[in-house]
């Protein structure tokens, strides 16, 4: 009675702990538009937790020590007199610092040696609301402007990790052009006929679709944000097939397989067919390299820390292995005290072979070892820059065995790069992520 009530009324959604009705929420969604929530999932949207809430992180440049970091109280009269020195109106500054005093409230920034180089202010989504009113605001004169705004647009794009997918409008300062263009590099969009609007919009998955989870996801993108996918997972056929979505204006649009995931970032779209790479790398390295750290860092990492795309270096022999859109697992070695278990995946961006000796210190300066432990990792007088994006670290690591049974690694372990045919990239992917059926 209480079901058809909600139908007849056109409610929105409706909570239960009734597993039945639970088990029949796709239908229900695909009928009647009715998002049914569990009670459990309810109670979590209505108080989120906070888990996924950002740490500090430090970084070193050229000698300067930036940090990026929640804003505390006793930071907002820094953060007031950096908007006041932007020439940021007062009234979105005011809004930007006080949040709607019905949500939770994110505000972070970067500083440089104690001085504030960007900010950016969001309301934390839910699965009920999900998506977020963003303001960036980036000192475009700093030499770090393009690190501020990597971790700023990248730390609100990931609020959507292992959770819903979220709907980001970003909101810009006039005459912003640098933090424009970084944004669009993460995804961001202006709306249809607004190309030289301040507000831009993207939609950020925060997870991988592969065909067990596709109904899934696209019921969550027509549902709460009107982009209808193919009723079907394609089956892979490169990089450059388009894929045909329903855009919120009605109109379909054909889009390229790696700018679709650019525009639904950070995500990987599994295609069936779509093989990929398993890499090695050392604990000491992981957590720099992919987010992979557990505990907050005593210690300035390199500025890759800040990035959204960073570099992974690895003898030459690697690059037939390691192909641009490709994606990557990494495996974080037993060595000193590692795991033995893959704990991410990423998409390569870029890959170039290198001179050790020679390389642009841009390449050096998105990766997490310098060129002296090169020389130590690698013998040879050329080493593969492998570039990577889409980072998103496994909720449970897959551990060794699983991998060797399903034939990722054999019996002599990781010690380089190897190729993952489709079905095994999904098997790991899948349990590393938790993907859940439909």
């Amino acid at each position: 009675m209480h079901l058809a009530t909600a139908i007849c009324h056109k409610a929105a959604g409706f909570i239960t702990g009734e597993k039945a009705i639970l088990r029949a929420r796709t239908d229900l969604q695909a009928k009647y538009s009715l998002d049914v929530v569990g009670a459990e999932e309810f109670a979590e949207t209505v108080e989120p937790s906070d888990s996924s809430e950002p740490q500090q992180i430090q970084a070193v440049r050229e000698g300067q020590t930036l940090v990026g970091k929640l804003v505390e109280h006793n930071d907002h009269s820094l953060v007031q007199t950096f908007l006041d020195r932007l020439r940021c109106p007062q009234q979105l500054a005011h809004d930007a610092m006080q949040g709607d005093s019905g949500r939770r409230h994110r505000k972070m920034m970067v500083t440089c040696d104690g001085s504030v180089v960007g900010f950016a202010s969001w309301d934390v989504p839910s699965a009920v609301r999900p998506y977020l009113q963003l303001f960036l605001c980036i000192d475009e004169d700093h030499s770090a402007v393009t690190l501020a705004a990597d971790f700023l647009l990248d730390s609100a794009s990931r609020e959507s990790l292992h959770e819903h997918p979220i709907q980001l409008s970003l909101r810009l300062l006039p005459g912003h052009v640098t933090t424009r263009r970084l944004a669009i590099s993460h995804g961001f969009r202006p709306a249809a006929n607004e190309s030289s609007s301040t507000t831009l919009q993207k939609i950020a998955l925060g997870q991988s679709v592969t065909a067990k989870n596709w109904a899934q996801v696209s019921q969550q993108l027509k549902a709460g944000m009107e982009l209808e996918l193919p009723d079907s997972i394609p089956a892979f056929q490169s990089l450059r097939q388009t894929i045909a979505i329903k855009v919120p204006t009605g109109q379909l649009a054909e889009l390229p397989l790696q700018e679709l995931e650019t525009l639904l970032s950070p995500t990987l779209l599994l295609l069936p067919g779509r093989s990929g790479a398993i890499v090695p790398v050392r604990r000491v390295y992981a957590s720099d390299l992919l987010h992979a750290g557990k505990q907050l860092q005593l210690l300035a990492g390199p500025q890759a820390v800040l990035l959204r795309e960073r570099v992974y270096f690895s003898h030459p022999r690697t690059a037939r292995v390691l192909v641009e859109g490709a994606p990557i697992i990494f495996y974080e070695s037993a060595r000193k005290g590692g795991s033995a278990s893959a704990i991410a995946v990423a998409r390569i961006a870029r890959v170039e072979i290198v001179s050790k000796d020679g390389a642009n210190n841009e390449l050096f300066s998105r990766g997490v070892i310098d060129k002296k432990i090169l020389k130590h990792l690698c013998l040879a007088d050329t080493a593969v820059a492998t570039t990577i994006d889409n980072i998103m670290t496994f909720t449970v690591p897959v551990g060794l065995e699983r991998l060797r049974s399903v034939g990722a690694i054999d019996g002599a372990n990781l010690v380089t790069a190897r190729t993952l045919q489709a079905s095994q990239l999904i098997k790991i992917v899948e349990e590393g992520m938790l993907c859940e059926a439909d």
